[in-house]
């Protein structure tokens, strides 16, 4: 089985269980497969991009970093 075939399985067992679930869009460059785009529809859960996770003026993140 391909990965993006797996990775659509999971998703649609994952959605059954009525999870909470998020996708960080983590694609860049000038080459995108919007694969978040796709996994945030199947699993019907919110898309952030990566930079939305970061302070936006000192671009410091804005997760825990642990010790």
């Amino acid at each position: 089985t391909r990965p993006l075939d797996r990775a659509g399985t999971a998703a649609a067992v994952l959605a059954a269980t009525g999870a909470a679930c998020v996708v960080v869009d983590c694609e860049a460059g000038p080459v995108r497969l919007n694969l978040a785009h796709r996994l945030a529809a199947q699993l019907s859960a919110p898309l952030h991009p990566l930079a939305a996770l970061t302070h936006p003026t000192t671009r410091d993140s804005a997760l825990p970093v642990p010790a």
